[in-house]
This record gives structure tokens, C-alpha cells and sequence, in this order.
């Protein structure tokens, strides 16, 4: 599946100070995401964020959000694991 925008998200700063990434999401691209993880008995629905770079005016999002497929896990059979049992990446 080829991403698809589900929504934006513009740099702000609170009155105090404090900087935050106000966002906007397609309520039905969101939930038909998450319905169909469900159905396929996922907990999680991908999404990945990217800068905008063409953003010409104020107005534009400084920031896009896509649904993304996970990449099915990849079959290791030589796995290293540390002193705490966790996978040594390399």
C-alpha cells in the first residue's frame, strides 16, 4: 500500500513558551486505517510524518502525516542477545 495523507500538523507556541505540533487528522481515513487493523488482528495502525517542504504560505501545515504499511517482520534465525536476553541489533 502507497501511503496516504491522513492529515497535518503546524509549529506552535503556547503562551508560555512550551513549542507543540497542533494537528488536524481525516477522521474516516483514521478510523477505516484502524478498522482494518483490527480485522486483521493488529494492535497498531502505522503512520509516519514528513516535513513539508512546499509549504509557501503561513497558512500551509509545516508537517503531513500518511498511513504507512509495516513491513512484514523478516525471518532471522541466528539471533544475538545480551547479558539482559535483548536482540544485539548487528
Amino acid at each position: 500500500m502507497a501511503s496516504k495523507n491522513i492529515g497535518s500538523g503546524w509549529k506552535k507556541t503556547s503562551s508560555s513558551g512550551v513549542q507543540y505540533i497542533s494537528s488536524v487528522f481525516r477522521v474516516s481515513e483514521v478510523l477505516v486505517a484502524c478498522l482494518a487493523a483490527i480485522v486483521a488482528g493488529k494492535s497498531d495502525v502505522n503512520f509516519a510524518i514528513f516535513k513539508n517542504d512546499r509549504k509557501e504560505k503561513e497558512s500551509h501545515p509545516d508537517y503531513t502525516f500518511s498511513l504507512s504499511e509495516s513491513k512484514p517482520e523478516e525471518k532471522r534465525e541466528n539471533v544475538t542477545l545480551d547479558e539482559n536476553g535483548q536482540e544485539i541489533p548487528f
